[in-house]
């Protein structure tokens, strides 16, 4: 079995003033780092993962295409390389940031501040089959009225951020530098 990830405890400005165990971190009030990554094929469809029945947290919801804690020590880009390289299996993209925000995710003790990026990406993805039932792209327009009519498919924090990406009422509000 492998190690408890160590993460970041983080103040609500994002300064590191600690570190503890995911499982703790979680379970506290405690603030950590995030990513998230939206794929896009050159459709303008949007990769999103369905989430393994074995999950702990929202089994068979969907998720955004990636989804990753920054690990202690590493920078958000590092975590997104790593992420898209362990969730999808595509090494050497070069994430594009779009915001960075701060979020609870819903339940009081998760806490994050994130960044989320963007790819354009065409080619095969190899998803990672303990963490994820299934992988494909969806024309955004089916997305969006999934958000709008049908919220309870997805991940609390998949369905903020498509909130805020289709520019509907989203907890991710406080944003702390909008990147273009």
């Amino acid at each position: 079995m492998p190690a408890e990830e160590i993460l970041d405890l983080v103040d609500e400005n994002d300064n590191v003033i600690g570190k503890d165990t995911r499982f703790n971190v979680h379970h506290s009030k405690s603030w950590h780092r995030g990513i998230h990554i939206l794929v896009f094929n050159r459709k303008g469809e949007i990769l999103l993962q369905i989430r393994a029945p074995a999950r702990r947290q929202f089994p068979g919801k969907y998720d955004l295409s990636v989804s990753e804690h920054v690990l202690s020590g590493e920078t958000y880009e590092n975590a997104a390389r790593r992420g898209l390289k362990e969730e999808l299996g595509i090494a050497g993209a070069r994430p594009e940031r779009i915001v960075y925000f701060r979020m609870n995710y819903g339940d009081p003790y998760d806490n994050m501040i994130g960044v989320l990026y963007k790819i354009n990406f065409d080619g095969k993805s190899k998803r990672d089959e303990k963490e994820t039932a299934s992988v494909g792209f969806f024309p955004q327009e089916k997305v969006r009225k999934m958000v709008a009519e049908e919220p309870e498919k997805f991940a609390c924090w998949t369905l903020e951020i498509l909130r805020w990406h289709f520019g509907m009422e989203s907890k991710l509000r406080d944003v702390f530098k909008i990147c273009r």
